[in-house]
């Protein structure tokens, strides 16, 4: 009977213990999902053999104007320019042969094309600036010139809004 009583002390000690472990599991399932949920950066978690995304947060759904259930419905490579597609999914089935991998879109390598966007998108941006810089040099300078007739009392405007000087 005794070893009885032992075995039953050890089975009970085991189930225990995986109580235990399951609780732990369960706290830090939750700890993730509040990381993730409140995190600023956008975040995605993909499955390593299928690509398909697995978690995601709100501030990725506001970087790429999907919804939750649109991203969960997607695989990691649908969020890829065409043109990079083929090396995306090419990583992938690198990664899959270790399956401790996760994927994420926080890739340190750049491609050429995104490369090109970017490139593009500065320009614009850059164009746009000096363009509304002019604009603003031009008014500060129509500004002034009212001022400067304003203290003298008297100036003239045409209907277009051009300040001629005194009449």
């Amino acid at each position: 009977m005794l070893g009885n009583e032992n075995g039953q002390d050890a089975a009970a000690a085991q189930e225990g213990a995986e109580i235990r472990l399951e609780q732990r599991l369960k706290e830090s399932e939750t700890l993730l999902g509040a990381i993730v949920a409140t995190a600023r950066q956008g975040i995605l978690v993909a499955d390593a053999e299928t690509g398909r995304l697995v978690m995601t947060n709100p501030a990725m759904c506001r970087l790429t104007g999907y919804g939750e259930a649109e991203l969960m419905a997607m695989r990691a490579a649908e969020l890829h320019p065409p043109e990079v597609r083929q090396p995306v999914l090419c990583r992938r089935q690198h990664r899959s042969a270790r399956p401790d991998r996760l994927l994420g879109l926080g890739s340190r390598h750049r491609h050429p094309a995104i490369e090109r966007e970017l490139a593009r998108y500065r320009d614009d941006l850059q164009a746009l600036v000096e363009e509304r810089t002019a604009k603003l040099a031009v008014e500060s300078r129509r500004n002034a010139t009212i001022i400067d007739l304003a203290l003298d009392g008297y100036f003239r405007g045409s209907l277009d809004g051009r300040i001629t000087g005194p009449p």
